[in-house]
């Protein structure tokens, strides 16, 4: 309204100029606010069909716009249908029952603040490009698994030959865990060949903190809806791994460790037990045959010690683990999954209404802007004075 004001005040100030000596002495009366909103009306009156016409043409071609764009497949629409799949994920603090309920709370001792130390290091995890890569590589496999699946029921084949994946390898990929229990396949093969790239996946992923319930709010748009949540789901499958990964979780990270040593302990017993009986079978042969065996009786008494000591480090390493495990099951995990994400059923994206009216109301805009525009240039053209200055050559008396 300013600038349609201004120009209103440019238009009138032409008019007076131009008007005649006798008019000019009644400039203040001209002044008035009323006088200079009739002109200003007065200039959009002589202009209505252009702005009719141009407000017109923005809104139908808008609106074939939109129209267009939904008819259109997505791959090949300019404004396709996006589609958001959130998932929610617990990020807490605490190491005890009392300490996390502190954590959601949002209060330490002293009822002070605490810092959001995991969640923001959850979030750079969440843009770092081993994460975004192992992400891009696992879902482009199990695309690729799927789709000579698809394959394979259609022509009666065990697996497609050609692109290179046997049945050995399909079997190999599932056991390894690269498939999901129940996941829904696309009807278009096409839709299977969608290359996940590192630069779709960082731009369609985001992430928010609540700091008040301490969630972790994940989400990523595509226009495949299928797509986005499976491509979510593996996201977050792939920072959980990545979160525990890290040895944040003291208790976890320890009950891995222990784990590990109850495997190495136990392959030693087992290593010592068959020590023993090769000695053992080794003494009796020398028996029978009438020889000394008193190394081999030493070496058995040694074998035996060592295995009754690796026993009782198993013994100790397994209560260890016992321990671990209670304390883990009263504690709140520091990374818990609250919700997976879910195919939408409603797009997030574009609001093409909201596009039709921007549209609308920005060419009507236009269109009155245009009209003073040409309105100050044909007054300026009537203006003698105005126009020998911009020829260069007026002079003044």
């Amino acid at each position: 309204m300013c600038i349609v004001y201004s120009l209103g005040v440019v238009v009138e100030d032409i008019n007076l100029r131009n008007e005649a000596p006798e008019a000019q002495d009644n400039v203040e009366a001209k002044e008035d606010g009323e006088i200079n909103l009739i002109d200003v009306f007065a200039i959009l009156w002589r202009r209505k069909v252009m702005i009719i016409v141009i407000t017109a043409i923005a809104m139908v071609g808008v609106v074939v716009f939109s129209i267009v764009s939904i008819v259109l497949p997505p791959e090949t629409s300019p404004l396709p249908n996006r589609y958001t799949s959130y998932a929610y994920v617990l990020i807490t603090d605490g190491r005890s029952p009392a300490g996390a309920r502190e954590t959601l709370l949002g209060y330490g001792a002293g009822f002070a603040r605490r810092d959001d130390t995991y969640s923001g290091l959850a979030m750079f995890l969440l843009r770092s490009n081993t994460l975004l890569d192992s992400v891009v590589d696992t879902f482009n496999r199990r695309n690729w698994h799927k789709s000579d699946k698809v394959l394979e029921k259609k022509e009666g084949k065990r697996g497609n030959q050609e692109a290179g994946h046997s049945n050995e390898t399909y079997k190999q990929a599932k056991e390894m865990g690269e498939f999901t229990e129940g996941a829904e396949w696309h009807k278009n093969d096409k839709q299977f060949r969608v290359k996940l790239t590192r630069g779709m996946l960082r731009s369609g992923l985001g992430a928010r903190f609540d700091r008040n319930s301490r969630v972790l709010i994940i989400n990523f748009t595509h226009i495949d809806p299928v797509l986005a949540r499976d491509v979510l789901n593996l996201t977050v499958a792939k920072l959980e791994k990545r979160f525990i990964g890290l040895g944040i979780d003291r208790d976890r990270a320890e009950l891995q460790r222990l784990e590990l040593n109850l495997a190495e302990v136990f392959r030693n017993i087992l290593l010592l037990e068959e020590e023993r009986r090769r000695l053992e079978q080794a003494a009796v042969a020398i028996s029978v045959a009438g020889g000394a065996n008193l190394a081999i009786m030493a070496d058995i008494n040694r074998t035996i010690m060592a295995w009754e000591a690796m026993r009782q480090v198993y013994t100790q390493l397994r209560v260890q683990q016992e321990v671990l495990r209670v304390n883990i099951a009263v504690e709140i995990p520091m990374f818990q999954i609250l919700e997976l994400a879910e195919v939408p059923a409603v797009k997030s994206e574009p609001s093409r209404l909201r596009l039709c009216i921007i549209v609308t109301f920005a060419a009507g805009l236009f269109s009155v802007f245009l009209a003073f525009v040409l309105a100050v240039i044909s007054n300026i053209r009537k203006d003698p004075v105005a126009m020998a200055k911009l020829r260069g050559t007026y002079a003044q008396a």
